[in-house]
């Protein structure tokens, strides 16, 4: 017994010589910053602008299933690792195909969308999306 508790005091006694061997590295002397998400650019609110006179903002904001399935489809995208400001890969684009989560809230989307008069596959939402946002850039990913 008294082994034991000599055995503990000697431990406890025991200088720290480790911790005296750690030196700071004196080249780091700024502050710490976290990540933190970009602000929109100014050319990006300009097209949001431009975008809240178009027929099919204003028939998606008068609805708010329609506002909410598109905007639960744009935290989908982004729970997928995806930027929905850019047009995804071709291999991307084949795995969210083969997504279900993905095909059933397109679905809701499409559906929500052509309640209130939005059909994206008609030729004049396409032109009025298109005049405010133009062309889209291309992958060959």
């Amino acid at each position: 017994m008294q082994r034991i508790i000599l055995g503990t005091a000697v431990r406890i006694a025991r200088p720290l010589h480790h911790r005296a061997l750690y030196i700071p590295r004196p080249f780091s002397t700024s502050s710490r910053r976290l990540a933190t998400p970009s602000p929109e650019s100014p050319e990006d609110l300009a097209k949001f602008e431009k975008f809240q006179n178009t027929t099919v903002f204003k028939a998606l904001r008068d609805n708010p299933d329609a506002s909410r399935a598109l905007s639960d489809f744009i935290t989908f995208i982004k729970k997928q690792g995806l930027d929905y400001r850019t047009p995804p890969s071709k291999i991307a684009m084949i795995k969210l195909a083969m997504n279900p989560e993905f095909r059933a809230a397109f679905q809701k989307v499409n559906e929500e969308c052509m309640k209130v008069g939005v059909d994206f596959s008609s030729k004049e939402v396409q032109q009025e999306i298109m005049d405010v946002f133009g062309k889209p850039p291309t992958s060959d990913e």
